[in-house]
């Protein structure tokens, strides 16, 4: 399986130049936000 990683957020509201969440929430595919990736791969900075 696949994640997206993207420095965007979702925003519903938005109708023209649509943010990758936005397009990944359509078509049910999973993203998260660089701090998360960050995280979920255990970069620290002591």
């Amino acid at each position: 399986n696949y994640v997206i990683v993207t420095q965007e957020t979702y925003q519903p509201e938005i109708k023209r130049r649509v943010k990758i969440p936005n397009i990944c929430k359509e078509f049910n595919i999973h993203y998260i936000d660089m701090l998360r990736f960050i995280r979920d791969i255990g970069i620290r900075f002591d």
